[in-house]
């Protein structure tokens, strides 16, 4: 804000407009001997909005991506592991990022159950084609 018109600056509020203080790493406010100088710094996201926006893009966040990481899987052939006490209450009892198919779209998959009442399974498996086409399959395995 200019001290002497009491103006406000549109770049300001055109520019940052849509930002909480959330998105700000910092906020400097100085005086310079003839006007309040308001300096706002965006944190990396909101800056790169912001510039995004600037040239009338949107940046947004694709839903579940994940980078792969080794999912543990009990292996029940080893004897400790089929004597042992301890009960097998896992939720997800198999999760492959990288399962392959056949050329003749079928596939084996093994794993081993809970030790869960229900013996009820909720499969779900989603995936892309080769040419980059999401595909999703949702059943019930009992």
């Amino acid at each position: 804000m200019n001290t002497r018109t009491g103006m406000r600056s549109p770049t300001f509020y055109s520019q940052y407009n849509g930002f909480t203080t959330r998105d700000a790493s910092y906020v400097k406010i100085d005086h310079n001997g003839q006007a309040l100088v308001v300096e706002a710094v965006l944190k990396p996201e909101a800056e790169l909005q912001r510039r995004a926006r600037a040239v009338g893009a949107e940046i947004c966040k694709m839903a579940g991506y994940a980078e792969s990481v080794q999912f543990y899987c009990p292996i029940y052939s080893l004897p400790q592991m089929r004597e042992s006490e301890k009960p097998d209450v896992r939720t997800t009892v198999y999760w492959n990022p990288t399962l392959k198919i056949g050329s003749d779209g079928t596939g084996d998959i093994y794993f081993y159950t809970d030790d869960n009442d229900s013996p009820r399974y909720d499969i779900a498996i989603e995936g892309v084609t080769r040419d980059g086409k999401p595909c999703k399959y949702w059943g019930r395995l009992q």
